[in-house]
């Protein structure tokens, strides 16, 4: 025959060339005997991802993913937990007092830290330390 008849034979009948061929029946009763220990897998670990079922039945990824694809298994994914937001507070922060007497140790760098040398009103450090306290019961 000539060749690319097989081309030829498949776009008449409207196929892929591919499926022209005949796929070794061997690999797919292996395939169906792995795909069994596949799903008792993970039926014992659901969470497990490609790489962990690798690992836990000494197979390659690619064998894994292969075969996890065939058989039809998604994995859960365990759900996250939402943020619980803070409260906002039943008693007013009371405003920073101290801040207006705030100095930069060094202006070159700010970061280095504040200096409060220049306050000398003991009405500042009654009111700063002395806000809402908490009951405990």
């Amino acid at each position: 025959m000539a060749p690319g008849w097989r081309k030829h034979f498949a776009s008449v009948l409207g196929v892929s060339r591919t499926c022209y061929y005949i796929h070794p029946k061997r690999q797919q009763s292996r395939d169906n005997e792995a795909i069994q220990v596949l799903l008792k897998a993970h039926e014992e670990h659901p969470f497990y991802g490609v790489k962990r079922l690798a690992l836990h039945l000494g197979w390659s990824e690619n064998k894994t993913r292969r075969l996890r694809s065939k058989a039809g298994l998604v994995i859960e994914r365990a759900t996250k937990r939402r943020r619980v937001r803070a409260l906002k507070p039943q008693i007013p922060i009371p405003a920073n007092v101290i801040k207006q007497y705030a100095v930069f140790k060094d202006e070159a760098r700010p970061w280095g830290g504040m200096s409060y040398e220049p306050m000398t009103q003991q009405s500042i450090w009654v009111q700063d330390y002395s806000g809402p306290r908490c009951q405990y019961q």
